[in-house]
């Protein structure tokens, strides 16, 4: 037996890749790009539906060559460069009903549907209407294949690489991203795969581009490779890299290692670790941790603050603050660590101290992890919190449903017990210790009582927002911030804090009560009322 092919319905299930008329196209820019055109004019009749492109190359000699399937007809030096798959021309017997060709001082009507059954179509003709150089190629009743993306807008994005000058409807197209352009701007590196642009300097986002047209999808922000012949694509529409996978992790682990190499070469031309950390530490933590380890300073960028805590969204800023490595042992550093599965103590601790956040995942060799507080080290049980003298303080809220605070009359502390570094907290702020993330109250030490709040409030602190915010979440079950019922249970502790602080009970009452309305004043002008409180009522006689 013999390997045998139905040469028609081959012919046929070729349709479903040759019917999209920006591959039409492309592949006719990319014929008249190999005979030499340093011009292409496209031009398309809506009204007519009739496209037609007429290029200024060498022109075509053999007719046949056109039509014929995978024997493409150009020169071993073309061969050789761009390994052309014959399918160019043929594209056309799809995207339209009637192909003429001109060329050569000769004319060639196709009739599609007659080709594409095999049957005779006929032999050139002497025709005076040729173009005086190059080639001409009209497609009547053109297959737009149904997309929203126009012509002119297929042939403008088809033109963008293009070395070749490509007009439509008379207009010269955009190619600003052209090979022989894109040089004259940004630095260009020889790779094993071709020619890569480097528009953004440490990236290994790439763009692929081959034979001046982009293969895959448009990518922001990258750089640009334009394949050698070295590079397999899948035929016949070169629309994919064979093995485009493999290819591209090939590609990212040259660009590591060359990246690399280009930072240590950037180190010793500036003579300056300093200045070379402050511009390239995110390449350098990208592409090469182990520079780090030997240079006695971080960036700012390397860390972030610790704001206060809340249910809400916090969001961490850069502290504005490098760091030396004599000055490690001042200072107190954590790594970034899991809260919500923590507990809030480490929260606390890191916030009121001032801690430096490394947000940023170094060598493992790096000299900072001989100081820093670990991910492990952040439980709630590696911390001890404690006061010399402290009042508990019934109090309720309408929106939540705690009611213990610890109103403290001295300084407050948190111990880290693993790394002995104490943090201390003056009676102008305020914090919750009920853990909302692992639903459990934490004791604090006060003399020899061990104490069970809810919340910790200087004497001095004034009740804010954000402290309930880190109790009660205040938000619905779809998420919609329930401000209303945050500032009432603001309001209403603030009040019962004031009443449990200041020794002038009767004006608490007076602020609690608040202003009346004008009405309810010009009633009671004048009158002498007694308060009386019964069961937890307050009635005026």
């Amino acid at each position: 037996m013999q390997l045998s092919i139905n040469a028609q319905k081959t012919i046929q299930n070729f349709s479903s890749v040759m019917t999209d008329s920006s591959k039409v196209i492309s592949e006719l820019i990319q014929n008249s790009r190999r005979a030499g055109a340093t011009r292409i004019d496209i031009n398309f009749d809506m009204d007519s539906n009739t496209l037609q492109i007429q290029d200024n190359g060498t022109g075509v000699s053999k007719f046949e060559n056109l039509i014929t399937l995978s024997d493409s007809g150009w020169s071993d030096a073309a061969r050789s460069i761009e390994n052309p798959f014959g399918m160019g021309f043929f594209s056309t017997l799809f995207a339209a009903k009637q192909v003429v060709i001109e060329s050569s001082g000769k004319s060639l009507i196709i009739d599609t549907a007659t080709a594409l059954n095999f049957e005779d179509i006929g032999q050139p003709t002497d025709s005076a209407s040729c173009p005086n150089e190059g080639t001409r190629i009209t497609l009547i009743d053109f297959n737009k294949d149904g997309s929203d993306y126009s012509i002119q807008d297929k042939v403008s994005d088809l033109a963008l690489f293009s070395s070749v000058d490509i007009y439509f409807n008379g207009e010269l197209q955009e190619n600003k991203l052209a090979l022989h352009l894109l040089e004259k701007e940004y630095e260009t590196i020889e790779t094993p795969y071709g020619t890569l642009v480097c528009k953004h300097k440490f990236s290994n986002k790439i763009a692929i581009v081959c034979q001046e047209l982009r293969v895959g999808k448009h990518k922001s922000f990258s750089n640009y490779l334009f394949l050698n012949n070295s590079v397999q694509l899948r035929m016949p529409d070169r629309d994919a890299i064979i093995n485009a996978e493999m290819f591209e992790k090939e590609v990212d682990k040259w660009l590591d290692a060359y990246w690399a190499n280009k930072l240590e070469e950037l180190r010793n031309d500036l003579q300056d670790d300093i200045a070379f950390v402050e511009k390239h530490f995110r390449a350098i933590i990208r592409y090469s941790k182990t520079l780090l380890n030997d240079i006695d300073y971080l960036p700012s960028v390397a860390f972030s603050s610790t704001p206060v805590l809340s249910c809400r969204d916090m969001i961490s800023d850069s502290p504005y603050e490098v760091l030396k490595r004599e000055e490690v042992a001042d200072k107190i550093i954590y790594s970034d660590y899991d809260m919500w599965n923590k507990g809030i103590l480490a929260h606390h601790f890191f916030h009121f101290s001032n801690a430096l956040m490394l947000n940023t995942q170094l060598d493992p060799n790096h000299w900072i992890y001989e100081s820093i507080i670990l991910d492990d080290e952040c439980n709630n049980d590696d911390f001890e919190v404690s006061t010399e003298s402290g009042n508990l303080l019934d109090y309720s809220l309408q929106y939540s449903e705690f009611g213990v605070a610890l109103v403290y009359d001295s300084d407050i502390t948190i111990k880290h017990i693993p790394s002995g570094k104490v943090v201390n907290i003056d009676n102008s702020n305020s914090f919750a210790l009920w853990d909302h993330c692992l639903e459990s109250d934490i004791s604090i030490r006060c003399g020899e009582d061990e104490l069970t709040p809810t919340l910790v409030i200087g004497k001095t602190a004034h009740v804010e927002s954000e402290l309930l915010l880190q109790l009660s979440r205040y938000q619905s079950e779809f998420d919609e911030d329930l401000d209303a019922e945050l500032h009432t249970d603001t309001r209403a502790l603030s009040q019962q804090v004031n009443a449990f602080i200041k020794d002038d009970p009767l004006q608490v009452l007076s602020d609690m009560i608040g202003q009346l309305p004008p009405v309810l004043q010009t009633k009671l002008a004048g009158q002498t009322l007694t308060a009386k409180i019964e069961n937890g009522k307050l009635s005026f006689a």
